[in-house]
């Protein structure tokens, strides 16, 4: 108790639990990051001498952040509320409070007189269709008036978030002057344990300075020679085939194509190497949405990144779970075929697959030599060839591998469309995996409703399998 009244923070973060719980635990990681004290009550509010020791937080507080979710602000016409409790507090005295509002959040028409100032309050909106990493960045130098500290490598390792981060690097050569570059192969060391970047936060993208620099030893945790998976392990990749005894084992369960349980839901291993994390992939379509809003869309600034790395990751994920998925490297090159954009390199927890990571599903080398494929014309009432053209699509013996279903077979028990995260033909299209497993190269709008099926890197001890 005795720290709650003598412990000094910045700002203090106001939440309704059900609906803002996984929000405030995001946003604490991510003020702490830039040098915050926050406080974040985790405990629950039974005893009334803690009640006064939050008031006495408050007091101490520069800023108070209310977290904003969808009806938060609804129970606060009951008097013992204590979100009500606590804006009113504030507003007593004088706090700086800002409004963090989320999607669906709408202030109710009816607020108590001791809280009715939160109106004029200006705030900030976060929600999916707003890239999150900006409006954290606004609310810390638009809207906060606490003055950070910058975290020194102790209090970095101590205030930031736990996850495991890895650094996924992409070992990849040209092989002819027309090849392309095959990227997102993990890089571990030889000690089995990957390497750490404790300073990389959650969403940061990389510089093309960065991005043309390989790792050097220094930003590893252990001193062995690394392991680099090098880009023939595309060409003799077998499709994955899962085990056929009907069971799995400890010793089986890092079989390529094996099922695995995580987080509720069925996931298959596309790769997994002795010593190193797994990558895996939603074995279903898990929902329905699009890949971004406007124009110009990478990876790197799209709403689905933003969607699966904060709601998703939170939402789907509990705090042993997060910590076995890995902070990775994602390389985002541009399109193979046509050369379109691809992005910044980026650092994210859930990511979508590559058109070059599709590859774990098997690879018949269409991707490297693009086929070809008949031109036709309408000549005197029917269609005659006339010659060949290169084709926009990938269409080989893989089909089956990559098809995929909606989770809900009840509402959808045919094969969906699913997005990857490479840039298509235009900048506003991006690759998609076809109803029948082939591969649109040319992509397809990101406003359109397609499936996602997130992928992630994750360490595989003690996860359960099927």
């Amino acid at each position: 108790m005795a720290d709650l009244y003598t412990e000094k923070y910045d700002v203090f973060l106001s939440y309704r639990r059900d609906g803002g719980e996984t929000m405030a635990i995001l946003l604490r990681d991510r003020l702490s990051a830039k040098g915050f004290r926050v406080f974040l009550d985790i405990e629950s509010l039974n005893s009334g001498s803690f009640n006064k020791a939050l008031f006495t937080v408050i007091e101490n507080c520069t800023d108070i952040v209310l977290v904003c979710s969808k009806g938060c602000l609804d129970r606060c016409i009951n008097e013992g509320d204590w979100v009500r409790a606590e804006i009113a507090h504030a507003l007593k005295h004088k706090k700086n409070i800002v409004p963090l509002m989320l999607r669906d959040f709408a202030f109710p028409d009816i607020l108590p007189d001791d809280i009715e100032e939160l109106r004029m309050q200006n705030g900030v909106n976060a929600n999916s269709h707003e890239y999150f990493d900006a409006a954290i960045d606004r609310l810390a130098e638009k809207f906060l008036k606490s003055t950070p500290t910058p975290p020194t490598e102790k209090t970095q390792k101590k205030t930031g978030s736990k996850l495991p981060k890895i650094l996924i690097g992409v070992a990849a050569s040209l092989l002819l002057i027309t090849a392309i570059i095959i990227g997102s192969i993990a890089i571990w060391g030889n000690s089995g344990k990957p390497p750490i970047d404790d300073d990389i936060p959650v969403g940061k993208t990389v510089s093309s300075t960065e991005k043309s620099t390989e790792p050097t030893q220094d930003n590893h945790t252990d001193e062995t020679a690394d392991t680099v998976v090098s880009d023939e392990h595309f060409d003799t990749f077998p499709p994955y085939e899962p085990p056929t005894d009907g069971s799995l084992s400890p010793d089986n369960v890092y079989i390529t194509g094996s099922i695995i349980e995580f987080g509720g839901y069925q996931w298959r291993i596309l790769h997994k190497e002795s010593g190193g994390p797994a990558l895996i992939i939603s074995e279903y379509v898990l929902e329905n949405k699009d890949f971004h809003i406007g124009r110009g869309v990478t990876w790197e600034n799209s709403d689905i990144r933003n969607y699966l790395n904060m709601y998703f990751f939170y939402e789907t994920f509990n705090e042993i779970d997060r910590e076995r998925i890995v902070h990775s490297y994602v390389q985002n090159n541009d399109n193979p075929w046509f050369g379109t954009y691809g992005g910044e390199d980026t650092y994210d927890y859930i990511f979508l697959l590559s058109l070059e990571e599709l590859l774990f599903f098997g690879n018949s080398g269409q991707l490297r030599d693009r086929p070809m494929e008949e031109w036709l014309e309408f000549i005197d009432g029917e269609y005659v060839v006339v010659g060949e053209h290169p084709s926009m699509y990938i269409d080989d013996e893989y089909n089956d591998e990559r098809m995929a279903s909606h989770i809900n077979r009840e509402e959808n028990m045919d094969t969906t469309r699913w997005w990857l995260r490479t840039p298509g033909y235009y900048d506003d299209t991006i690759v998609i995996v076809l109803n029948y497993g082939g591969v649109s190269v040319g992509g397809s709008f990101a406003d359109s409703i397609y499936g996602i099926r997130p992928a992630m890197w994750i360490w595989l001890d003690d996860v359960a399998w099927g």
